[in-house]
């Protein structure tokens, strides 16, 4: 499968005694903003696997721009479901129908659309059934989402090149303008230097009025609606979001991991943070590991681990002495062991 692949989830949905994977399709190398392939790849039983998608499950394939994926029976009939998360898109159930999966409507997800990073199963709330912790970008930022404004992005082949380009928008005084300047923008989309020869012709105006009315209203829409980092609780089969706290907002989360105390308690530990940005944005660098509990539902902040980079994973592990430890992956960086203190 030549193609941007972001997570890889196991689980036996089918019931025959092996295990299957499915695949997150990450991004459409030459088109972003346009939903990659996710697979199901079918387990032979002796270790040889087939795709098999649209056999299993319908609307899985495109689902959309995949970033996190968890399988979790989360209506406790037997059956384990498939959830995925991703960029542009809200979190997304598939039921599992005795071996089909089946897309499901969830009242409590239907403005749920984040840049979500990364998804973590627990059980939070100690009621026997999985919650999930949620990595999104943040609250940190220059952009802003909401239920009643959302954060959008524009696809269309502006220039008439034959290339679609990504235009986003955050919304202001009515209006929804581009969020990189005349220079950014002229980057990617350089016939904008003639139309547009001065920085006063293009300061202030929306993009309705920049790239025309009819293109953008036939151009291809993604929202946004959240950015925060979140709880996915799970009531009796029923999911509802709930936003962390804002000492987890300050950077985008790209991994959650969990470790007990020394009186045998649940705790918790998010990491992230993205360098990668134009000087304008300027890069979210302001997370520390984070470590935190939730007691009651009431999260709680228990401190920092002094490790600064942009961490994409971190793992709980155990030595060989049976010692609890962390282990960090910082992009571009080596691993971090870091061992857990009585």
């Amino acid at each position: 499968m030549y193609e941007n692949k972001s997570c890889a989830a196991a689980c036996d949905f089918d019931k025959d005694g092996d295990m299957d994977l499915f695949v997150g399709g990450r991004v459409n190398a030459r088109m972003y903003g346009y939903n990659p392939a996710s697979v199901l790849l079918m387990n032979d039983g002796k270790g040889k696997f087939s795709e098999a998608t649209d056999k299993y499950s319908e609307g899985l394939q495109f689902a959309g721009m995949v970033t996190g994926a968890c399988w979790s029976d989360i209506d406790k009939d037997g059956w384990i479901d498939l959830i995925v998360a991703g960029e542009w898109m809200p979190i997304t159930v598939f039921k599992n129908n005795k071996g089909k999966l089946q897309k499901q409507q969830q009242l409590g997800l239907q403005q749920s659309n984040g840049w979500w990073n990364c998804m973590y199963k627990t059980d939070i709330d100690g009621d026997g059934d999985d919650d999930f912790l949620l990595g999104n970008w943040g609250t940190n930022t220059k952009m802003l989402a909401s239920s009643t404004h959302p954060l959008t992005m524009y696809l269309a082949d502006w220039a008439g090149n034959g290339e679609a380009e990504p235009l986003l928008c955050i919304y202001k005084n009515e209006n929804y303008f581009p969020f990189l300047g005349k220079v950014d923008l002229e980057k990617r989309l350089p016939y904008l230097k003639k139309k547009y020869l001065k920085y006063d012709d293009i300061a202030g105006k929306p993009a309705e009025e920049l790239f025309g009315k009819e293109a953008i209203s036939k151009s291809k829409k993604l929202e946004a609606f959240t950015l925060q980092s979140s709880i996915l609780w799970n009531n009796n089969g029923q999911l509802s979001l709930d936003p962390l706290p804002s000492f987890l907002q300050v950077a985008p989360i790209f991994s959650f991991s969990s470790y007990n105390d020394k009186v045998g308690n649940i705790n918790f530990i998010a990491a992230g943070n993205f360098y990668d940005v134009l000087p304008y944005e300027g890069r979210y660098d302001a997370m520390l590991p984070t470590l935190f509990n939730i007691k009651k539902n009431k999260v709680n902040s228990n401190g920092y681990i002094m490790q600064k980079g942009a961490i994409r994973n971190i793992q709980s592990i155990n030595l060989q002495n049976k010692k609890q430890a962390m282990l960090l992956a910082k992009n571009n960086e080596a691993l971090v062991l870091l061992s857990m203190m009585k």
